[in-house]
């Protein structure tokens, strides 16, 4: 109910009845795209539909409801908790993180001051990305990566929307809670664009597990570097990785000894290897075990995971 209750509050009550079908089937609705004078798209499943006037979804747009540009200005400020002034650093990243974890991209104007990006205004368009947290994905993947009592640190690899980061979060709270046959970890995790977390005024809206320190939309190499000096991590977590600074931070990680798990776009190790970057992380006293993704987000995705060396593990 709390999934549900956090998407309700959402909308104005002025605006709610359109809203219904969607809080029922929270499950299923992936994303509600809302654009001002124009249809509202629902993507639920792997379908995208309109919304019309009596909430049902419809396939053509021509059926679909459209937001006058007081009706979405209505929402914006809803959202936004009536004070758009309090959401500026977040806005200046295109997008904030709301109750439940949900999150909502946002376009318009961009304010720019000649170097950096401070602020956005004359909003267009919301993205409502429905948060799904998914336990149990890393149930078959947490096997492989210990040898013995040892954790490897892992990179996780795959094209965009196979569920990289959704397994990235399940690990983590496997890891930070422990088992039976393993011990828990102190982990920090650097959540940069607050997607694994989900930080609401601080708090995670995710089970990240008991012993995760987050570190919330922080950039990641100086994140990294800040929980090497404050937090005495035993594993770092970032999603991502981007730039020369990332894979710097990694390497200073691993000298001090500590484990990381990251995740990465790509296809194959082929394509992992012609990363520039990647030469003096991947191997031993580096990244140890990589698993690819391949298909659909979630417990379909096709899962490959090798060793260091490239070397099969286990397909599943």
């Amino acid at each position: 109910m709390y999934k549900q209750e956090s998407i309700r509050a959402l909308f104005p009550e002025c605006l709610l009845s359109y809203f219904q079908n969607i809080i029922t089937d929270y499950k299923l609705v992936k994303e509600l795209r809302i654009r001002k004078n124009g249809p509202i798209q629902v993507l639920r499943g792997d379908k995208r539909f309109y919304l019309t006037e009596k909430g049902c979804y419809a396939e053509t747009p021509q059926c679909g409801l459209c937001f006058s540009e007081s009706e979405f200005a209505l929402l914006f400020s809803h959202i936004c908790r009536h004070s758009v002034y309090a959401f500026e650093q977040e806005l200046a990243n295109g997008y904030l993180t709301v109750e439940g974890g949900h999150r909502i991209g946002v376009v318009g104007q961009i304010v720019w001051d000649g170097t950096e990006i401070k602020s956005m205004k004359y909003f267009t368009a919301l993205n409502i990305r429905i948060a799904h947290e998914i336990k149990g994905v890393a149930d078959k993947v947490m096997p492989f990566l210990y040898e013995g009592e040892e954790l490897k640190s892992t990179l996780i690899v795959s094209p965009p929307g196979c569920g990289k980061t959704t397994l990235l979060r399940d690990l983590i709270r496997k890891i930070s809670n422990g088992s039976r046959e393993h011990l828990p970890q102190i982990v920090s995790l650097i959540d940069e664009r607050s997607e694994i977390a989900s930080c609401y005024l601080g708090t995670p809206q995710n089970d990240i597990g008991l012993h995760t320190d987050v570190l919330d939309a922080c950039p990641k190499a100086a994140g990294m570097l800040m929980v090497l000096r404050a937090m005495a991590p035993e594993v770092i977590a970032v999603d991502e990785l981007g730039g020369r600074e990332d894979y710097s931070a990694i390497q200073q990680a691993f000298y001090l000894g500590c484990k990381m798990f990251a995740t990465i776009h790509g296809t194959d190790m082929d394509t992992l290897l012609s990363n520039p970057y990647m030469e003096g992380v991947l191997g031993k006293g580096g990244f140890e075990r990589v698993v690819f993704l391949r298909g659909r987000a979630g417990a379909e995705s096709k899962i490959t995971i090798c060793n260091e060396k490239g070397e099969l593990l286990k397909q599943c």
